[in-house]
């Protein structure tokens, strides 16, 4: 066996028997402190934030680190103070998705895309319509096609506007 030196390791091994020290740091974490995991995400200060905004700002955080038991007690809460947004709806069935949960997850995604659609926010509606779209049995449901038919309906009056 023949080793062969090259200029990177032929210096590393020079530093090391000289007794050079070689430390390498990290940069400090800049993380949002929810007391339960380290978000890769800034620091964002949620003073002045009402507590229905917060729960849903950190419910929507877990869901992006795959802390779904967190983010659906964030939404619990939520719930409580609201019921009447559409997004809250979008995120528990994110969070019940992400929990294996399909009939729950299924269920408030019918009810964020009726509540989009009855609110105008037809790009959020079409957004959730996809996700409908992805479990089975959305062929058969008719409250799947009725959203699906008021969206191109709507899709249809913007076309012969």
């Amino acid at each position: 066996m023949r080793l062969t030196w090259t200029g990177s390791s032929l210096l590393l091994a020079l530093l090391l028997l000289t007794g050079c020290v070689i430390r390498i740091e990290r940069p400090a974490p800049t993380a949002i402190d929810t007391g339960k995991q380290e978000s890769p995400r800034p620091v964002m200060s949620t003073e002045g934030m009402d507590e229905y905004a917060r729960h849903k700002l950190f419910a929507s955080r877990y869901i992006e680190e795959g802390d779904y038991p967190s983010a659906l007690e964030e939404l619990s809460q939520a719930r409580i103070l609201r019921q009447d947004d559409p997004r809250l709806f979008e995120l528990l069935a994110l969070a019940h998705d992400g929990e294996r949960e399909s009939s729950k997850a299924y269920e408030n995604f019918l009810l964020a895309g009726r509540m989009y659609i009855d609110a105008g926010d037809m790009d959020s509606a079409w957004r959730v319509l996809g996700w409908i779209g992805t479990y089975p049995g959305r062929d058969v449901d008719p409250r799947a096609a009725e959203i699906e038919e008021d969206l191109r309906a709507w899709q249809q009056s913007r076309a012969d506007q």
